[in-house]
Order: structure tokens, then C-alpha cells, then sequence
């Protein structure tokens, strides 16, 4: 595999850890900050907006896109042949199992979000060879790197980010007013 790809690949993975590294904070902290602020509300008599919530529709996960180029369904379903949970050994220790089957979730999602570098990078986790078909790919590679800095970059200057990192405990209720007055036609 050519090493500027490999490369790309490796800093792919590292981002997508540290993403999700840094949305499972982002969940805790706006968990936080959302209590704090109904807090902040209540105690000063301010009324919320009732929210409704709806739900996500599931994609059936192996389902194969028509629009996908070939090579990338070629690609999915050596994947998903060796990964896929129903198919794993039976006498596969359970860190393997788990190993795999996140390879199988991320190759599903990537694939059905029309984003292949996660294909590419589990393709080469699993030792397939992908050859010279995808050479073309590495600027793709480079706009979701770009993308996943930006995602990153972007949850760690929201308010609840900054309320739980960056405002010292006495100066929190003053937060709470300024951001409650900035945008209490939303709450």
C-alpha cells in the first residue's frame, strides 16, 4: 500500500478516536450544562418550551447501495464476509469478537454514509489487499481528515464545552444569565 495513504489512514484512525473520545465528553458536559441552565431556570422563575424528541430510521445494515461504485461494493462485502457477527468463530475470543464487530459497525456506517475511508482503513486493518483501485481516494481522505479536525474543533467551542472546561465554578450562574438573555426565544 502506498505509504502517503497508509499515512492518511493513520491519522484517519486517530481522529476518529479522538471524536468519539471527544462526543461521548460533549454528551457529558451538555448533560451538565442542560441541567445546570433548567437549574438556573427554575431558580429564578423562568418557564421552558416542552421539546419532542423523534426517532432515528434504521437502515437495514447489510443492504448494498446501487449507487456505490463497484469497487467500493466489492470492498464492503469482503468486509462484511469477514466481520459480519453471525459468521465469526464460535471459539473466537470475545476482545477479537468485539474488534470485529466494531470494524463491521464502522465499515456499515461508512458505507451507508457514502463515506469509504473507513472501508479503506478496516480494509487494511484485516490485511485485504486493496491494491492500486483506490490511489485516486487519498484527497478524499484528506477532506473527511479536514472535516473530522472541523467536527472536533467545532464541539469544543460550544457553550457546554466551554461551561465545563472553561468557566471557574464561582462564574457559572453569570454564564447561565448570559447565555439564558442570548437565547431565551429557544428555551
Amino acid at each position: 500500500m502506498d505509504k502517503k495513504i497508509k499515512l492518511l489512514l493513520n491519522e484517519f484512525e486517530f481522529l476518529k478516536k479522538q471524536e468519539k473520545d471527544t462526543n461521548e465528553l460533549f454528551t457529558e458536559y451538555q448533560a451538565e450544562f442542560t441541567k445546570d441552565l433548567f437549574k438556573y431556570m427554575d431558580d429564578n422563575g423562568l418557564e421552558r418550551k416542552k421539546t419532542t424528541q423523534n426517532k432515528p430510521k434504521k437502515v437495514k445494515e447489510t443492504e448494498i447501495k446501487t449507487g456505490a461504485p463497484s469497487k467500493y461494493k466489492k470492498l464492503f462485502r469482503k468486509i462484511v464476509r469477514n466481520t459480519h457477527p453471525d459468521k465469526l468463530d464460535k471459539n473466537m475470543d470475545e476482545n477479537q469478537k468485539e474488534t470485529f464487530k466494531e470494524v463491521y459497525e464502522e465499515t456499515v456506517e461508512g458505507y451507508h454514509n457514502e463515506n469509504y475511508a473507513p472501508l479503506l482503513l478496516n480494509a487494511m486493518k484485516l490485511g485485504i489487499d486493496i491494491g492500486h483501485d483506490f490511489d485516486e481516494e487519498i484527497k478524499m481522505i484528506e477532506n473527511i481528515i479536514e472535516k473530522k479536525k472541523s467536527s472536533i474543533d467545532h464541539i469544543q467551542k460550544t457553550d457546554a464545552w466551554v461551561y465545563c472546561n472553561s468557566i471557574e465554578e464561582n462564574q457559572k450562574n453569570k454564564y447561565m444569565q448570559l447565555f439564558y438573555e442570548k437565547y431565551k426565544k429557544n428555551l
